[in-house]
């Protein structure tokens, strides 16, 4: 074997031309598939930072005739947890903002979790410093303790060891710290800085936000299963638990499911589906550079004929043949695979820097131990893959006419049927590539073309978020709305405006019961809309369009009659036929006790898709922010200034009025528009891609072929040209052979793409599987590719005299 390692390495360093156009197809071929399976390995497979990650699932309710999983009310949640025996834990949480002051700081905006006592017992991590949350913290009420991120406790506190004891203020009230997590460790989200005891008791008598406490989902669950149990008998439990609540609290749990999910499904999302597509198209492109790579080494292995008889002639056996070649083979595979893993590097930084947050887990991708022995099987395998075909070739080659023919016989039927066979698997391959691609790309197209209801250039948007110390609904209206005239007063501010949820930069907001008067509607029992607060001015901000009626103005102030402006889709819906203004609803979200629950509709505006483009408008109810409040509103300021002018303004304007408030990082909506869509724009680009490399590929492949076959009849050539065939009779000759390729090639193609279709349904946008559009352009693109690639060695080949074509045998 040593012998034949060097005597692969001269031949390699002998032919440069052919040992550089081979390397460079494995590593475009090996590096694209380390990468994605970087982004596979790091992503799907590798399991979450939790000891026994697998067990961890998080429980939802859930509306009988929606599939849309909710939060869990605090009164369901403590029923599931002392009557499911499926969990050896079961915890739950929420997530808010709070404003960090003090402790050598400026005011901060962080993320905090409030946690019930088994939060840190489900997930088994164990803190760095100090303790954990506990029981005893909540047996007087939830008692004033934080536990500090890594993170957190690095940066504000200087990695303080004595820290345990210390206080942090957090919207005023000062909490003691108990410990410190972990590097890394971040639950519910990467950026949560402080753990509290939840203060969300068991049962309340007073309703919340105009429904009972039992209907007021907030807490998000999370369960560790208990030993031998599986997460489908756990959901089962769960499901009969729901029933038996819905039956003692009608009430509250009309209709209510409890359903159960893996809490590795529940990170992925929809990222899953979309990482193995792409696992699949990179795949392919890694089996058209073997196949590419396969039919160049077979031109070569004929060429080699007459050293492979006369090695056979001198005593070597088939078997010591192959294994001269496979030698030969494996040296560039592994090669190849070095240069791959390189390439992979720069591949994986490029998508993280491209993707941003559209890929899950992203601080995880690493290209680790496991990555790097998968990339060196894929190499060996490789170099295995492309070998057979010239291997095969050379141990069926007959000795005696090899010695008797010489180089002559290299263009013999069974090479030329080999090469075909190539090709077409090449094309094959590319088809649905190029189908994918382009339901990709018309997709995507579609998604960023979508007209979300709203113009975000030029708009800013930014969070404040009032202490404890405003503890009245009219401190929170009275602060807002003064603090929202200094913004209208800066220069450059065109207009500006506050809500509760800003479009795509807002969390969801639940659908809540309306009722008509008089009983109008006829959309069933479940008449359900989403409320949105939102302050004079916010359509105009928004340059959202006024269809009928009016928009919110001075006359909406707290102490006048409530009114509501509603979206065309619940117009339509709630009202057809009729026009909604000066119709009279009443609706069940009321976020202060003197809020009016009962308005009357004064304007209709167009739908906007409040929280993705790809989710067609529901519903949606607008009430005014001058008649109810909340401490929580975003600011969306209309103006030409960049985010750090405007943010250090309002910082500004802040401090003179409450300079113990911090002011959240200005957020540009059109980059939060781009990036709602990152995921399938990735999609897009990595498929579109390959299905480049995959055309480009065959492309070369097809011209390689109808380049050697070319050559090898230019005999026969000569002489139909030498009995009066004219040239244009030999390039349909010629033509007519590489468009059979490519045809057969698409036949088989267009099957393959049909399945990747179907695959790619639940993640197009207005855009068929069986779109005739993408499929029409692929075929002709792989035609006219195939006619180019055959054309040009036709026309070379036609140039040549009679004379000098019958001479060259």
């Amino acid at each position: 074997m040593g012998t034949d390692l060097r005597y692969a390495w001269r031949r390699l360093v002998h032919h440069p031309l052919t040992t550089g156009v081979v390397l460079a197809l494995l590593a475009l071929g090996i590096g694209a598939s380390a990468a994605i399976f970087t982004l596979v390995h790091s992503v799907l497979l590798r399991p979450l930072p939790f000891p026994d990650a697998g067990q961890l699932v998080l429980a939802w309710q859930k509306e009988r005739q929606h599939p849309q999983l909710t939060a869990v009310s605090p009164p369901n949640f403590y029923d599931w947890q002392e009557q499911a025996t499926s969990f050896e834990h079961l915890a739950a949480y929420g997530t808010f903002g709070a404003n960090l002051v003090g402790n050598g700081g400026e005011p901060e905006r962080i993320r905090i979790s409030p946690v019930t006592a088994d939060f840190f017992a489900v997930l088994g991590i164990e803190t760095q410093i100090g303790r954990w949350i506990a029981a005893a913290d909540f047996e007087q009420g939830p008692a004033d303790v934080a536990v500090l991120s890594h993170g957190l406790w690095r940066g504000r506190f200087g990695g303080d060891p004595e820290i345990v004891g210390k206080t942090v203020d957090l919207d005023g009230v000062r909490y003691s710290v108990v410990g410190v997590m972990p590097p890394g460790f971040g639950f519910p989200e990467r950026e949560t800085a402080v753990w509290l005891p939840s203060g969300l008791p068991r049962d309340r008598e007073e309703s919340v936000a105009g429904a009972p406490y039992r209907a007021f989902r907030v807490l998000s669950v999370v369960g560790r299963l208990a030993s031998g149990v599986e997460a489908a008998a756990a959901d089962a439990e769960l499901a009969t638990l729901a029933r038996q609540l819905e039956e003692a609290y009608p009430e509250a749990n009309k209709d209510q499911e409890a359903v159960v999910t893996s809490l590795m499904d529940q990170v992925v999302g929809t990222a899953k589906p979309a990482l193995l597509v792409l696992s699949g198209a990179v795949g392919l492109v890694l089996l058209l550079a073997v196949a590419n790579i396969a039919n160049l080494l077979l031109v070569q292995a004929a060429g080699r004929e007459s050293e492979m008889a006369i090695r056979g002639a001198l005593g070597a056996s088939g078997k010591r043949l192959a294994r001269q070649l496979f030698a030969e083979y494996l040296m560039l595979a592994v090669v190849g695979g070095v240069l791959g893993i390189a390439l992979a590097r720069g591949l994986v930084s490029l998508i993280l820097a491209v993707a941003g947050d559209a890929v899950p887990r992203s601080h995880e991708v690493t290209l680790d131990s496991t990555v790097l022995l998968v990339t060196l099987a894929i190499a060996v395998l490789t170099g295995l893959g492309f070998g057979l075909v010239p291997v095969f070739h050379a141990r069926r080659t007959d000795l005696i006419e090899a010695l008797r023919s010489g180089s002559r016989e290299i263009g013999k039927a069974r090479v030329r049927r080999a090469h075909a066979a190539l090709v077409i698997v090449e094309f094959a391959l590319a088809v649905p590539l190029l189908i994918g691609g382009g339901l990709l790309a018309r997709s995507f197209h579609r998604l960023e073309t979508v007209n979300p209801g709203f113009v975000a250039d030029n708009v800013w948007a930014f969070e404040v978020t009032l202490s404890r110390s405003y503890a009245e609904p009219h401190q929170w209206r009275s602060f807002h709305e003064g603090l929202l005239e200094r913004v209208r007063s800066l220069p450059g501010v065109g207009a500006a405006s506050i809500a509760l949820q800003a479009p795509i930069l807002g969390h969801d907001v639940d659908r809540t019961p309306v009722t008509l008067e008089g009983d109008l509607a006829t959309v069933g029992d479940h008449r359900m809309a989403r409320h949105h607060l939102v302050g004079e001015g916010y359509f105009e901000t928004l340059a959202i369009p006024l269809l009928r009626g009016r928009a919110f103005d001075e006359r909406d102030r707290a102490d006048q009659p409530g009114v509501a402006i509603v979206n065309e889709a619940m117009a339509r819906l709630f009202w057809p036929g009729e026009s909604p203004i000066g119709q009279r609803l009443t609706h069940e979200m009321q976020l202060i006790p003197d809020e009016p629950v009962d308005r009357e509709v004064v304007g209709v505006v167009a739908d906007v898709r409040h929280f993705e483009l790809a989710s067609a408008a529901e519903p949606q109810l607008y009430l005014p922010a001058a008649q109810s409040a909340w401490f929580r509103m975003t600011y969306l300021v209309r103006t030409p200034l960049g985010g750090r002018e405007l943010l250090a303004a309002v910082r500004q304007q802040v401090r003179q009025v409450a300079p113990e408030l911090p002011v959240a990082e200005v957020v540009a909506l059109p980059d939060a528009v781009a990036r709602s869509i990152g995921q399938p724009r990735l999609q897009r680009m990595l498929l579109v891609t390959f299905a480049a490399a995959a055309i480009i590929l065959a492309a070369i492949g097809l011209y390689g072929v109808m380049a050697y076959s070319v050559s090898q009849r230019r005999h026969e050539l000569g002489l139909r040209m030498a009995l009066g065939a004219t040239a244009g009779d030999l390039v349909r000759l010629i033509l007519g052979r590489g468009l059979a390729l490519t045809s057969i090639g698409v036949a088989a193609g267009l099957a393959a793409g049909v399945v990747l279709s179907r695959l790619l349904a639940s993640q197009l946008f207005e855009v068929r599987v069986l779109d005739p559009a993408v499929y029409l352009g692929s075929v002709l693109l792989v035609l006219g590719v195939g006619l180019l690639a055959t054309l040009v060695p036709a026309r070379r080949t036609v140039g040549v005299h009679p004379a000098r074509a019958l001479r060259s045998e």
